[in-house]
């Protein structure tokens, strides 16, 4: 199946604009933008907004909210499809064919057969210290021997995301904002996927939850964990090990207790 792309749009308000000024196969629909977000956009396009032409055009989620509460509201909102950050190539390339495929109408969930479409919803929060630091399932399928490109992505992320992602967090975190705090470990949590880092993004997962719960007792105990961790990943790219480290760990990091909410 041929696929071309016609570039990124920057929030919902530029993908509405594009899709009323032409026709689309499909639409991958980030679900966090600005202006409005991916669910709202969905709406609209259902509802015509953006053109009769494209009120029926299959749409994909990316998101990093991939529990199974989340998938309802995607399909609801009248999303086809979802797939959950970090993406990986043939999950996305069958999300689209399963779009594709639709017969039942949009945000039915539901492909030729009448079969519902069936996703995986990414791990709970549970114990992160539990958890592998690298999920090295994804870096072999996402780099496999391209690793200049691994060799590429750990040194932006370690010159760059690591500081950002730490500095913003205690800014948000210093400065009391929830809302701030919230964006910072979302954005965390796709950052900290690219590179496998499984660990920091179940740890950035659990800041991200507690800061909108406004559970400020949760909020402290997992943003430490997160910084520790990220603090660890520092470390370990500065002494220039491969990645993964083939060294057992002897240590966890401080971690979150089993998240109940």
């Amino acid at each position: 199946m041929p696929w071309k792309a016609d570039g990124i749009r920057g929030d919902g308000l530029e993908v509405l604009a594009a899709l009323a000024r032409e026709s689309f196969d499909l639409v991958l629909m980030d679900v966090q933008m600005p202006e409005i977000d991916g669910l709202s956009a969905t709406q609209r396009i259902r509802q015509g907004q953006a053109g009769a032409q494209n009120a029926c055009v299959p749409i994909v989620a990316l998101t990093a909210y991939a529990q199974a509460e989340d998938r309802e509201r995607f399909l609801a909102a009248g999303m086809d499809d979802y797939v959950p950050k970090p993406v990986e190539e043939s999950e996305l390339l069958a999300a689209m064919r399963r779009a594709m495929g639709h017969s039942a109408g949009p945000g039915t969930g539901q492909q030729d057969g009448g079969a519902p479409v069936q996703t995986s919803p990414a791990p709970g929060v549970g114990d992160p210290a539990r958890i592998p630091r690298y999920d090295l399932g994804f870096l072999e399928r996402s780099y496999g021997d391209r690793s200049d490109l691994l060799s590429d992505m750990l040194n932006q992320f370690h010159t760059t995301s690591l500081p950002e992602i730490e500095g913003n967090l205690r800014l948000a975190l210093g400065n009391k904002n929830m809302l701030k705090t919230q964006q910072v470990a979302h954005k965390a949590r796709g950052t900290f996927g690219t590179v496998g880092a499984r660990r920091a993004v179940l740890l950035a997962q659990a800041v991200e939850k507690a800061a909108a719960n406004g559970d400020v007792e949760a909020l402290h105990r997992h943003s430490e964990a997160l910084l520790t961790e990220a603090a660890a990943l520092g470390e370990h790219l500065r002494l220039g090990r491969p990645w993964p480290d083939p060294e057992p760990e002897t240590a966890a990091a401080p971690h979150p207790a089993e998240d109940k909410t």
